[in-house]
């Protein structure tokens, strides 16, 4: 069997790498607006400095995103002063940082696939630009089938919403969504209903089957390993 894997520190690194890229480019994103609200109000850095009990040149150096350490308080006290509300929102990104049992939970799949397949992890999402990736894809036997594992089922309305996503951005409705055989996984299953199974028409053992033959399962489908 063809694998890509990608080894775990490396991918860590990545990710927080791209975090300090984006923290940073967001500092320097809102020090810019403060400092275009401050020059409009026609303020100085020493009175807005004064006003949240900081110096002129902490203004300064928010302003010119030359302060990595600032805290989310700073920016919003600095902003009230100059007429601004920061508001912190978090949006869909890459991939999180998994865990030991995450990808032993995606090895037990590898695993049980034909030699003929192809595996590839953290593959991303056919979108320019887009940081999201599926767990994997499997390939070789008809069209892609995308891979998202779960070990533990905490909110499954959230995991609906964050698969529905990918599959609207990603344009592709075949899925595998592999789950930790555990009973609060299969209750929280059980209480989604038939709306959330919809999103995995095809029966897991029967996908499972195929796969272990090479064969197309057909579509997507929800497995328990």
């Amino acid at each position: 069997m063809d694998t890509d894997h990608h080894h775990p520190m490396a991918t860590v690194q990545r990710r927080t790498d791209n975090g300090t890229r984006l923290s940073r480019r967001a500092l320097a994103d809102v020090g810019e607006e403060i400092r275009r609200a401050r020059l409009a109000n026609g303020t100085s850095q020493m009175l807005v400095g004064r006003a949240v009990g900081r110096s002129r040149n902490f203004v300064s150096r928010i302003e010119r995103a030359a302060a990595p350490n600032a805290s989310v308080r700073d920016l919003a006290r600095l902003g009230s002063a100059v007429g601004l509300d920061i508001v912190v929102r978090a949006y869909p990104g890459g991939p999180p940082v998994r865990d030991r049992a995450h990808l032993l939970l995606l090895e037990r799949l590898r695993a049980r696939l034909h030699p003929s397949l192809r595996w590839r992890t953290e593959m991303p999402l056919n979108r320019p630009g887009d940081q999201r990736a599926w767990d994997a894809v499997i390939t070789g036997a008809g069209p892609p089938i995308m891979v998202e594992a779960e070990t533990r089922i905490v909110d499954v309305q959230a995991l609906e919403r964050r698969i529905a996503l990918k599959v609207r951005d990603d344009g592709t409705d075949r899925v595998i969504l592999l789950i930790g055989n555990t009973r609060t996984n299969r209750s929280a299953i059980h209480a989604a209903g038939q709306g959330f199974l919809a999103m995995f028409p095809g029966d897991g053992r029967r996908a499972l089957k195929s796969l272990a033959e090479g064969i197309d399962p057909g579509g997507g489908a929800l497995i328990a390993l």
